[in-house]
């Protein structure tokens, strides 16, 4: 999706942001599942949950400035 995006400078910036928040939850939640204690995994829960709703804020954006057609994001959002 982040191939698609505009080659401008909001382009860009924004798909560094939907790479970085939307794979920054995996790499989290693997932590979170070898949390040291139910405080620790939850804390990276909370972390997960964070950076998805930063990459639906992100999605958000792309679909409303239309610099990816509304219906290529339907399944993302």
């Amino acid at each position: 999706m982040v191939d698609s995006m505009p080659n401008t400078i909001s382009g860009n910036a924004i798909a560094k942001q939907i790479v970085r928040s939307g794979t920054f939850p995996a790499a989290n939640y693997r932590a979170a599942c070898l949390g040291k204690s139910d405080k620790d995994f939850l804390n990276k829960l909370k972390m997960v949950e964070e950076e998805l709703d930063e990459t639906i804020h992100w999605l958000e954006i792309i679909r409303d400035s239309g610099m990816i057609k509304a219906e290529k994001l339907q399944d993302l959002l």
